[in-house]
This record gives C-alpha cells, structure tokens and sequence, in this order.
C-alpha cells in the first residue's frame, strides 16, 4: 500500500513537472511574440534617428549597405535594401549594456543570398564596438551562437 502511494506521488510529481515546463516554454515564446509585435509597433509609430553603419554588402545587384535605423527609445533593426525595397532586416532594441535581437527576416526572392549573415555580422561587429552583450531571442542568430560559439562567446550573454 506504501509502495503504492510512493508511485502514485511520484508519477503526480512526474506530471506536475511536466506541465510546469511546457507551462515555461508557452510563456516564454508567447513574451517573445510579445516583444516582437510591441517592437514593430513602435518602429511603426516612432521617427527613426538613421545611424549608417561601415558594413558594406558586395554583390552585382545595387545592394544598399547594412544600415541601422533606431529611435529615440533605442529599438529599431539592421536592414538591407535594394533600389530602395527593404529586402532583409534585424529587429532590436539596445539597452545600457546589452543588445536584444527579436526577429531576423530576409525577402522569399532574396533567401539563400547571405543576406542574414550580414546582418548577424554587422550586429554582431556593432555589439563588439559599443561593448554590448547580445541577447539572441531571434531563432536565427540563437541558432548561429550555438554553432558557432567560438566566434560569438564574446558577445553572448546566456
């Protein structure tokens, strides 16, 4: 009868913890969508203050340069145009010490052209030039941080 309630108390513990985790995880992209959409809101209702950054793209096209576009309460996102139609972006938002990447997204036609590389290199060199520790929330760059580590662990902040 012991031994009973013992399994019965363990599977209990067992389900408990269970769902606590899936819990976690709901919570935790549901806050990310959250950033996520709050970002492009204000992106969308703020002037942007327009900083060009030294990070140039080389292809045949007229590919604009990585720029950076952020407001006056520091979110904003790196992006690549091409005759003047954004074509690849880097939402993100910069705090004292730390930069938060939400969302990294490249233009169907332009898939497969190296375009979100350049802007993880350009974010990524910005970040190690004002001294910020970068907080990959974006899938694309968490991914990238954790195949490469030995070209980001001065910069990620886990």
């Amino acid at each position: 009868m012991v031994a009973l309630l013992y399994c019965y108390i363990v599977v209990l513990l067992v389900v408990v913890l269970l769902y606590c985790w899936l819990l976690h995880s709901y919570i935790v992209e549901l806050l990310r969508c959250f950033s996520l959409f709050r970002t492009r809101l204000m992106l969308k209702n703020s002037p942007f203050t327009i900083h060009h950054s030294p990070f140039t793209t080389h292809n045949s096209h007229k590919m604009e340069e990585v720029q950076l576009h952020l407001n006056e309460k520091n979110h904003g996102h790196f992006f690549i145009t091409d005759n003047d139609e954004q074509i690849a972006e880097m939402q993100i938002s910069i705090s004292a010490n730390g930069l938060t990447v939400y969302h990294t997204e490249v233009s169907p036609k332009y898939e497969g052209h190296g375009l979100a590389k350049k802007l993880l290199t350009a974010m990524v060199d910005y970040a190690r030039k004002n001294k910020l520790k970068v907080i990959p929330l974006c899938p694309y760059v968490h991914a990238q941080f954790k195949r490469h580590p030995e070209e980001y662990n001065d910069v990620w902040k886990k």
